[in-house]
Protein backbone atom coordinates (compact mmCIF):
# COMPACT_ATOMS: atom_id res chain seq x y z
CA UNK A 1 0.00 0.00 0.00
CA UNK A 2 1.29 3.37 -0.88
CA UNK A 3 0.99 6.50 1.18
CA UNK A 4 -2.04 7.59 -0.83
CA UNK A 5 -3.88 4.33 -0.25
CA UNK A 6 -3.76 4.44 3.56
CA UNK A 7 -7.06 5.41 5.09
CA UNK A 8 -7.13 8.52 7.23
CA UNK A 9 -8.76 7.87 10.55
CA UNK A 10 -10.42 10.85 12.09
CA UNK A 11 -10.57 11.04 15.85
CA UNK A 12 -14.05 11.35 17.25
CA UNK A 13 -14.86 14.85 18.40
CA UNK A 14 -14.76 15.45 22.13
CA UNK A 15 -17.94 16.83 23.63
CA UNK A 16 -17.64 20.52 24.39
CA UNK A 17 -18.90 20.25 27.97
CA UNK A 18 -18.18 17.22 30.12
CA UNK A 19 -19.60 16.99 33.60
CA UNK A 20 -16.89 14.60 34.80
CA UNK A 21 -14.18 17.11 33.88
CA UNK A 22 -16.06 19.94 35.59
CA UNK A 23 -16.68 17.78 38.66
CA UNK A 24 -13.01 16.83 38.90
CA UNK A 25 -12.00 20.48 38.58
CA UNK A 26 -14.44 21.50 41.32
CA UNK A 27 -13.19 18.70 43.58
CA UNK A 28 -9.59 19.87 43.16
CA UNK A 29 -10.53 23.48 43.83
CA UNK A 30 -13.06 22.89 46.63
CA UNK A 31 -10.74 24.14 49.37
CA UNK A 32 -9.87 27.34 47.53
CA UNK A 33 -13.46 28.02 46.51
CA UNK A 34 -14.70 27.28 50.02
CA UNK A 35 -12.10 29.57 51.59
CA UNK A 36 -13.05 32.40 49.25
CA UNK A 37 -16.75 31.96 50.01
CA UNK A 38 -16.07 31.97 53.77
CA UNK A 39 -14.04 35.16 53.41
CA UNK A 40 -16.78 36.90 51.41
CA UNK A 41 -19.51 35.86 53.85
CA UNK A 42 -17.36 36.96 56.82
CA UNK A 43 -16.83 40.35 55.10
CA UNK A 44 -20.57 40.85 54.67
CA UNK A 45 -21.38 39.71 58.22
CA UNK A 46 -18.67 41.86 59.82
CA UNK A 47 -19.76 44.92 57.89
CA UNK A 48 -23.48 44.42 58.58
CA UNK A 49 -23.02 43.59 62.27
CA UNK A 50 -21.51 46.96 63.06
CA UNK A 51 -18.25 45.46 64.33
CA UNK A 52 -16.45 47.65 61.80
CA UNK A 53 -17.50 51.09 60.63
CA UNK A 54 -18.92 51.20 57.09
CA UNK A 55 -16.31 53.83 56.20
CA UNK A 56 -13.49 51.34 56.81
CA UNK A 57 -15.26 48.21 55.58
CA UNK A 58 -18.41 48.73 53.53
CA UNK A 59 -20.62 45.67 53.00
CA UNK A 60 -19.70 43.48 50.04
CA UNK A 61 -23.18 43.96 48.58
CA UNK A 62 -22.70 47.74 48.57
CA UNK A 63 -19.29 47.41 46.93
CA UNK A 64 -20.61 45.11 44.20
CA UNK A 65 -23.57 47.43 43.66
CA UNK A 66 -21.25 50.39 43.20
CA UNK A 67 -19.04 48.45 40.80
CA UNK A 68 -22.13 47.54 38.79
CA UNK A 69 -23.30 51.16 38.69
CA UNK A 70 -19.87 52.37 37.61
CA UNK A 71 -19.65 49.71 34.91
CA UNK A 72 -23.09 50.63 33.58
CA UNK A 73 -22.32 54.36 33.51
CA UNK A 74 -18.84 53.92 32.01
CA UNK A 75 -17.00 55.37 35.00
CA UNK A 76 -15.42 52.08 36.11
CA UNK A 77 -12.24 52.47 34.02
CA UNK A 78 -11.76 56.05 35.21
CA UNK A 79 -12.24 55.11 38.87
CA UNK A 80 -9.92 52.10 38.56
CA UNK A 81 -7.29 54.31 36.92
CA UNK A 82 -7.50 56.90 39.69
CA UNK A 83 -7.23 54.19 42.35
CA UNK A 84 -4.19 52.68 40.65
CA UNK A 85 -2.60 56.12 40.30
CA UNK A 86 -3.08 56.86 44.01
CA UNK A 87 -1.74 53.47 45.08
CA UNK A 88 1.35 53.74 42.88
CA UNK A 89 1.96 57.33 44.03
CA UNK A 90 1.81 56.14 47.63
CA UNK A 91 4.30 53.34 46.93
CA UNK A 92 6.60 55.78 45.17
CA UNK A 93 6.49 58.22 48.11
CA UNK A 94 7.16 55.38 50.53
CA UNK A 95 10.06 54.14 48.38
CA UNK A 96 11.65 57.59 48.25
CA UNK A 97 11.15 58.11 51.98
CA UNK A 98 12.67 54.73 52.80
CA UNK A 99 15.85 55.31 50.79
Amino acid sequence: MSELDTPILARPAEPAFRLDVVGAWLARRAGAIGSLLVLLVAWEVAARSGAVTPFLLPPLSAVLGRVGEDAASGDLALNLGMTLYRALTGFAIAGVAAS
